[in-house]
């Protein structure tokens, strides 16, 4: 049962707080009653106290006069009934007696022997109390005495004024009570009342729940609440960036399976055109050679699926494992290779594909074979795709003490629209754009402009003299 009220309370904030909240009050609020019924107790003491001490002090002042005028036995009997009423508040005899009267006691002694005393039976205990105040216990009551003894004219004047304790226990129980009980009373009027101020409080906390609920994979705008309070910032601030992630990614993964899809395009043609010359061939040595070609554009559609996923995990910030992300190549060497590949797909359209390069020994590039093979692909293809039936395209390789060159021109359509290639460029490598009526999804430039990015190189569009596209790898050495 404790545990499953500990587990109520703790599982809502707003009664979290409201529990804190009160047993806090609660807390104070009896250490302050307790202060204040032991001040009052005090307080009552001090009072009780002064009265005593005052009663015995007018005693003994009305003592002294009476015994100046030498007063007979029925004046002191007077004498009596005047003090007694006084003391006990009895102004006529018909009035009923005070709920106090029989508890109040007083004597007064002359040369030891009793001159007047209270009504009601002389408590020989009390006589014996010490000089000054005292507690005294009688007859199963405890008493508070004040013992005035005086010496007047060379008489020994004895006051002695009591009280019973439980009048003054009346008086501390009847302040504790108008303490207590209105404390106790307004607490439930108190926890309504904080209940409401504390469920306003957290209204913000409510609105961000009610914001966050509304997100959806397709909906994943950053969560906007104003004005906010300071406690709820660093949570929408985390949450609106992971928000951002979440949407990062899932445009990373769209973008991979697009990725994958325009990428596989390629050597799926090529892979088709090999299929296709080994079925027609009669031959068996050009049949063996076709399988041979089908079987490399096999292992290179693989190699070119890898390395997707190395860019999709590297995109990712993911550690790649038992991938070659980066390697040496022979970069003149290594594109001929790619050209030989793409030869059948040129071929389809009858296009010339030819290769430039600079006669250099060192061709030492370190990148990722699968990564220019993609870059090549694109370039390739996309040349292949905008050029003109019968035409032809130019590789060319250059080099400088810093970075090497390759550029890919085609002399087809180019560029639709003033201004050339250079001025588009931002349109260029956007995602699915195309431009003119060129089938395709407007994805290889975008993919090789990616890969540039991360390679810190850099990637330039040219107009061919002549008519046609001339694109630009810029590919640093070190």
């Amino acid at each position: 049962m404790r545990v499953k009220l500990k587990q109520y309370i703790y599982q809502s904030i707003l009664r979290r707080t409201l529990f804190l909240v009160m047993t806090c009050l609660v807390l104070v609020g009896s250490i302050i009653s307790i202060a204040g019924i032991v001040n009052a107790n005090h307080e009552v003491e001090e009072i009780f106290d002064a009265r005593l001490s005052q009663q015995a002090r007018t005693l003994r002042t009305l003592v002294t006069g009476s015994i100046i005028n030498d007063l007979n036995l029925s004046q002191r009997k007077n004498f009596l009934d005047v003090i007694e009423n006084s003391l006990n508040n009895k102004t006529d005899s018909s009035t009923e007696p005070h709920e106090y009267e029989h508890k109040v006691y007083f004597e007064i002694k002359v040369n030891g022997e009793n001159w007047i005393g209270s009504s009601h039976a002389l408590i020989s205990d009390l006589s014996n109390s010490k000089q000054g105040f005292s507690y005294v216990e009688s007859h199963d009551k405890s008493w508070r005495t004040y013992h005035l003894i005086s010496k007047i004219d060379g008489r020994d004047i004895s006051v002695l004024v009591a009280e019973r304790e439980d009048i003054r226990n009346e008086m501390v129980e009847y302040i504790v009570l108008q303490t207590v009980i209105p404390q106790v009373i307004s607490l439930p009027i108190l926890a309504f009342l904080l209940m409401l101020a504390i469920k306003r409080g957290l209204s913000p906390i409510a609105a961000l729940a009610n914001e966050i609920s509304n997100r959806n994979p397709k909906k994943l705008e950053p969560v906007q609440i104003s004005p906010l309070p300071d406690e709820l910032e660093p949570i929408q601030n985390k949450l609106n960036d992971l928000l951002f992630n979440i949407d990062d990614m899932m445009a990373r993964e769209q973008r991979f399976i697009s990725d994958a899809a325009h990428e596989l395009r390629t050597p799926l043609a090529v892979l088709k055109i090999h299929a296709q010359n080994a079925i027609q061939i009669d031959d068996l040595a050009d049949k063996e050679k076709a399988l041979n070609e089908l079987e490399q554009g096999v292992d290179r559609s693989a190699r070119i699926v890898a390395q997707l996923l190395t860019l999709a995990r590297l995109e990712q910030g993911k550690p790649v494992k038992d991938e070659k992300v980066a390697e040496t190549i022979h970069l003149a060497r290594h594109s001929r290779q790619c050209l030989a590949e793409l030869i059948p797909l040129a071929n389809k359209k009858s296009i010339e594909i030819t290769l430039d390069v600079e006669e250099s020994d060192n061709w030492t590039l370190t990148i990722s074979e699968g990564i220019f093979d993609i870059l090549m692909q694109n370039l390739i293809s996309n040349a292949i795709k905008h050029s003109h039936q019968c035409g032809s395209i130019d590789v060319i390789l250059t080099q400088t003490d810093t970075h090497y060159s390759v550029k890919v021109q085609d002399h087809g359509v180019g560029v639709q629209g003033t201004g050339g290639a250079a001025s588009i460029k931002h349109r260029l490598i956007e995602r699915f754009y195309r431009d003119g009526s060129q089938a395709g999804a407007g994805l290889g430039l975008s993919i090789v402009h990616n890969i540039i990015e991360k390679l810190n190189g850099d990637l330039l569009f040219t107009d061919t003299f002549g008519g046609g596209l001339t694109v630009e790898l810029v590919l640093p050495i070190k």
